[in-house]
């Protein structure tokens, strides 16, 4: 008997890689990438620029890490199946950090990306039968270890929750209702103001889609009047809240006032499900007029005053733990203790400005500085304290003006109701759930770690690619189990680690792609015969492929490639 009967060639762990390499084909991501970005003459190796491209979206996806150097390593481990994958032969150096570097600076072409960014959406709306109506847009920031860059992009700016000592790069995002799939990104200075962003988005989207009656979704910065008047004169529609800066002609106080002072009735909005009241609200129109592109624009808007139950819940008990901190400030200013500063009452006047002022109550609360005279080491001392007294009248009117917002919109009644344009704005969360998974494990923006702006606008050019594939990965599962008739199959169980028979009727793509984890295919020699193997897929796993409409075959092909190998 033979005492070595079989050879292992190659053990290569595929996971959700033919998944993602499928998906990057439906979407005909290699094909628009070397329509717009042809391969150089000088250009080694067989694979376009549009196939390197996409097997590193690939990478991104299913292994979470977009750093160059990572990939050429990961090429080479997975040198069999990318070969099978794209019937061609697969260096690991065609995913060298310089041909990588080579391919962000191509994206980031500010002339070139435009016409692959329309070319890819009007394709996708085609075959997934996507019908716009609905497009969010929203902003975000992106931090850099780059440093400020004279006058370009990189820039120190405003940012709520990052480092300060770092420069940013400020994206300008649109995207479609209902899946929010990216349609349009512009890469701004880091210290661009939000309000201008918008039309310049309105505009590119409209070029993009050719379309017109959209409805634009966005912040109170879209409710700038010039934002608001360049989209009603393109014939489109919007919703926004409005801001400070567009109620200081009429405050809101002012505008509530048929509710408060007249006992305008209000329009309930229940949840569909149990009936609790989520908020209520009436509208009143206003004629606007504003000039746009050197145009005289002149509309009637609805502005939609909604209170929020949930919002105004908390608005109160901001103001009611507002006012007890002021109470507790200015209760220990009046404390007398050994080596405690006696304040004058000019020193006690500014404190007690500043505390009333940095808690926000001036108008809820009146403090006055009075003197005392007391009993100190047997003798009488004057000292200066303070008395105050709560507005409970004024407290009162703050809270019923809790929770109120005013949303407005030049959309009629009978095209958008109150309760309509409510439910439009809740789901703000679809653009913003996209910027966190921009940021998050698989896409991961941040941190930026490249020095030059151009490949910097690539990366993100790359990445909101992969963005769509998320959110298409995600749409074609949920619209196929929403077509479902028996209701077991409208769920997908085995998706949670440690929760087998956990119902899922919403699966996102994260899950979906860790599912495929634990993949591997192997060849092995037998004799002079190669035999290859790939690890038998779940009835998870395949439900998953029916779901998307992809080949049940999908893994298997690959043995058929590679027991008719390409040269490696």
């Amino acid at each position: 008997m033979s005492e070595h009967i079989f050879d292992v060639v190659g053990i290569e762990r595929i996971n959700d890689l033919p998944l993602l390499f499928e998906q990057m084909r439906q979407m005909n991501v290699t094909t628009f990438l070397d329509q717009q970005f042809p391969t150089h003459g000088n250009w080694a190796g067989s694979l376009t620029f549009g196939e390197v491209t996409s097997i590193w979206l690939c990478f991104i996806l299913s292994e979470g890490d977009h750093r160059l150097s990572q990939v050429e390593p990961w090429a080479a481990a997975q040198q069999r199946t990318l070969a099978a994958l794209v019937k061609k032969q697969v260096r690991p150096t065609d995913f060298s950090d310089d041909r990588l570097a080579d391919i962000l600076m191509r994206l980031g072409d500010a002339e070139r990306w435009p016409e692959f960014e329309a070319s890819l959406n009007s394709h996708l709306l085609r075959v997934y039968d996507l019908t716009p109506s609905r497009v969010r847009l929203d902003t975000t920031t992106a931090q850099t270890y780059a440093g400020v860059d004279g006058e370009g992009r990189f820039q120190f700016g405003y940012n709520a929750t990052a480092r300060g000592d770092l420069a940013q790069i400020k994206l300008s995002l649109s995207s479609l209702d209902p899946i929010g799939l990216p349609l349009v990104a512009i890469a701004l200075s880091g210290k661009a103001a939000d309000q201008p962003t918008y039309l310049p988005q309105v505009r590119q989207v409209r070029r993009q889609l050719g379309r017109r009656g959209l409805t634009y979704i966005g912040d109170s910065k879209l409710g700038a009047l010039a934002n608001r008047a360049g989209i009603v004169s393109g014939g489109d529609y919007y919703l926004c809240p409005l801001g400070g800066p567009q109620l200081q002609a009429s405050p809101l106080e002012e505008l509530l006032d048929p509710f408060l002072s007249q006992g305008q009735s209000l329009i309930e909005i229940r949840d569909d499900e149990d009936g609790q009241l989520i908020a209520a609200g009436f509208e009143r129109r206003v004629w606007q007029e504003a000039v746009s592109d050197r145009q005289a624009v002149k509309w009637e808007e609805r502005q939609l005053l909604i209170r929020s139950e949930a919002f105004a819940e908390l608005e109160n008990e901001r103001l009611t733990r507002r006012l007890a901190t002021v109470e507790a400030e200015l209760a220990k200013l009046n404390e007398r203790k050994r080596g405690k500063k006696r304040l004058s009452a000019e020193e006690l006047s500014k404190s007690c400005a500043r505390i009333v002022e940095r808690q926000g109550v001036s108008q809820l609360l009146e403090w006055r500085i009075v003197t005392q005279t007391i009993e100190e080491d047997r003798r009488a001392v004057s000292q200066s304290v303070v008395r105050w007294e709560l507005k409970q009248a004024a407290i009162e009117r703050a809270r019923q003006l809790a929770g109120w917002r005013v949303y407005a919109t030049n959309h009629q009644a009978e095209q958008m109701s109150l309760l309509q344009a409510v439910g439009a704005y809740r789901e703000q969360y679809l653009i913003e759930r996209g910027f966190g998974r921009l940021k998050g494990r698989l896409l991961g923006l941040m941190p930026l770690y490249l020095q030059e702006e151009q490949r910097v606008v690539g990366l993100i050019n790359l990445l909101l690619i992969g963005l769509r594939a998320l959110c298409l990965l995600e749409f074609q599962v949920r619209r196929a189990l929403g077509q479902e008739t028996e209701p077991e199959r409208r769920v997908l169980r085995g998706l949670h680690a440690g929760q087998a028979g956990r119902a899922n009727p919403n699966p996102t793509s994260e899950l979906m792609l860790r599912a495929f984890r634990g993949i591997h295919l192997m060849e092995q020699m037998i004799g002079d015969q190669l035999h290859v193997w790939v690890t038998p897929l779940s009835a998870l796993q395949e439900r998953l492929l029916q779901l998307l409409g992809f080949p049940q075959d999908l893994y298997q092909r690959l043995i058929k490639h590679l027991q008719n190998p390409v040269p490696i």
